[in-house]
């Protein structure tokens, strides 16, 4: 199989972490980026209830936190300019301006390019963060029926996104619809049945 290929703006990431967020995990990532005293967080997710979880699960670790929260990706941009953080808890999902986005800035922005982001998902990152670099083969050492090898093809095709396929034809016009079908059996005659052997 051909090497993955990550998406730009997962390069450079801290961590990448699933929801729900274990308490132990946001430990060990909290420990990569302590400051010595107080560490800035931003806490950034369109969902209250998740800001308000991780908020918690923070203030429950015995070291000292400044917590900052944003909503969506433009209010986390705003928070930065006012506040530089030491790490930033980012979702990827998110109204007006999402993640993916947000980094793009931060990465253009000097004073915030080295800020630690780190992701947080509903989905794994393998899950449309990734992508197989073409060309893609297969090979198999022994012969495959046809009827088994047309299935495995079908469900590769179904599998890819459909951007492939060419635009739909436009529809026929109604002068061709009503002509008369004699018309064709003047150009495509169908076969005289053979002689009977009788005959």
């Amino acid at each position: 199989m051909p090497r993955m290929r990550e998406r730009s703006y997962l390069q450079g990431v801290l961590s990448y972490l699933v929801k729900p967020i274990m308490p132990e995990t946001l430990n060990m990532v909290m420990r990569r980026v302590e400051r010595d005293g107080e560490t800035t967080v931003l806490l950034v997710d369109d969902d209250p209830d998740e800001v308000r979880l991780l908020e918690r699960m923070l203030t429950t670790l015995p070291r000292p936190y400044k917590v900052f929260k944003a909503y969506d990706g433009l209010e986390a941009l705003e928070v930065m300019q006012r506040e530089l953080p030491d790490v930033v808890f980012l979702d990827l999902v998110m109204p007006r301006l999402d993640g993916e986005q947000v980094i793009a800035q931060m990465r253009a922005d000097e004073r915030l390019r080295d800020v630690p982001v780190v992701i947080i998902s509903a989905r794994d990152r393998i899950e449309g963060q990734a992508a197989l670099e073409t060309p893609l083969s297969v090979r198999c050492k022994r012969p495959v029926d046809i009827a088994r090898a047309a299935r495995c093809l079908q469900a590769l095709l179904d599998a890819l996104s459909p951007s492939y396929l060419p635009e739909p034809e436009e529809p026929v016009q109604p002068e061709l619809r009503s002509l008369d079908r004699s018309a064709f059996a003047t150009l495509w005659p169908r076969p005289r049945p053979a002689p009977d052997a009788a005959g």
